[in-house]
């Protein structure tokens, strides 16, 4: 099991809201070996247990009220988000559970039916909040050839955002004892269980990060990036870099040398801007150029890129693993390539994130996030302030 930070947003509660999370993040969690969590946009390319349609279009089908995130156990039979809004104003938790006939009603018009009885929802302590719990029954009918969830819902105010947790999963009587899907089954409700349980949404502070803009001054991107990183492009000045490397050195092994000036070589020789955060600790690249070669080329046949990318990095340095390389992610609203790898310079630890897409007229855009030491919160930060902030604004002629 590995700690995750998450940055999610709402499914189906009916309050008028208007504004996303910040880029800090909202939550701690366990996710279990197997089980993935995506953008929504990302899950439609989930491979759907038979029977189970309508599980997955329910929970995919989610009301945009901002970023919305779903959560698959391993075996993919059984779904949770995780979410986070600003309403308009405030609602106690009895206010939330006045609105349970209504979420049930909204929930039914998705062509599912809901057990709407008055006990399915009531007011718990949860995660150390007052919140709304709801526990109910959604038939799938023929979504789903009569198969009955088990839903779970948790709501409630953490000072001006409303946090939700749903989770949904077939009925342990779903399918015969015999019937392998049932062994699945079991599997992922257990996974399910410990998921939901190792939620952690207080006690945060030291996971944020004040955020301050940074615009390309070439104008093909912005994002906000934590107070206090230091930026190098093409134009810094020796100076700078020096300073940049003494710094960087400074906190890390011997081998970090080498990792500094391949930073510095992109730099230089592809205009890529660097990003030094959190200490020195993650280090952001952002390319983006317009690629004629790459004209066209979707997420999918970027990621097949994988092993040669691999094969690019072991002439750099002396250890180079790939730890994912089929995943998806969404930033500035375009689907990326996701490739992960632990590399080693010397006595340098580092996991690289890749992450590529090719937009319209040609123009490529990549993000590598290098995190020392492989350190899950300061990844998970950064990354949201990515997936939040970053904004792709290729010119319209690349001559300008």
């Amino acid at each position: 099991m590995k700690r995750f930070l998450t940055l999610l947003a709402a499914l189906v509660m009916m309050v008028g809201c208007v504004q996303t999370a910040s880029a800090s993040p909202i939550a701690t969690y366990s996710l279990p070996k197997g089980a993935q969590a995506v953008h929504l946009w990302d899950s439609s390319s989930w491979e759907i247990p038979a029977g189970l349609e309508g599980m997955y279009t329910l929970m995919q089908n989610a009301e945009m009220y901002g970023d919305v995130y779903l959560v698959r156990m391993p075996n993919g039979r059984a779904l949770a988000s995780v979410s986070v809004m600003k309403p308009d104003n405030a609602l106690t938790a009895q206010e939330l559970l006045a609105l349970w006939p209504q979420i049930a009603q909204n929930i039914a018009k998705k062509g599912v039916s809901v057990d709407a009885s008055e006990s399915c929802a009531c007011v718990e302590t949860l995660y150390g909040f007052e919140a709304l719990h709801i526990q109910t029954d959604i038939t799938l009918g023929e979504w789903g050839s009569g198969i009955t969830l088990d839903a779970e819902a948790i709501a409630f105010m953490r000072g001006d955002e409303l946090l939700e947790v749903w989770a949904v999963v077939p009925k342990a009587n779903a399918y015969p004892e015999d019937d392998p899907a049932a062994q699945e089954l079991a599997a992922d409700a257990e996974a399910m269980d410990s998921f939901v349980q190792s939620l952690n949404f207080t006690n945060l502070e030291s996971l944020s990060t004040e955020g301050v803009p940074y615009a390309d001054p070439e104008g093909r991107f912005g994002l906000v990036i934590p107070a206090g990183s230091t930026v190098l492009t093409a134009q810094s000045s020796q100076e700078e870099i020096d300073q940049a490397r003494e710094n960087y050195l400074a906190v890390h092994e011997t081998g970090a040398e080498k990792l500094f000036d391949e930073y510095i070589t992109d730099m230089r020789t592809q205009n890529v801007t660097v990003i030094f955060a959190e200490n020195y600790h993650v280090v952001a690249e952002i390319y983006a150029s317009q690629e004629e070669d790459f004209r066209d080329v979707t997420a999918d046949q970027l990621a097949k890129l994988a092993q040669p990318i691999q094969q690019n990095l072991a002439e750099k340095y002396d250890v180079v693993l790939p730890l994912s390389t089929d995943e998806r992610a969404l930033i500035s609203g375009h689907k990326h390539a996701w490739l992960n790898y632990w590399l080693r310079s010397g006595d340098a630890d580092v996991q690289l994130d890749v992450l590529a897409a090719v937009l319209d007229d040609a123009w490529l855009y990549e993000v590598d996030l290098y995190t020392h030491n492989g350190n899950q919160e300061q990844r998970m930060l950064w990354y949201s302030f990515m997936t939040q902030t970053l904004r792709y604004t290729p010119p319209e002629n690349a001559l300008d």
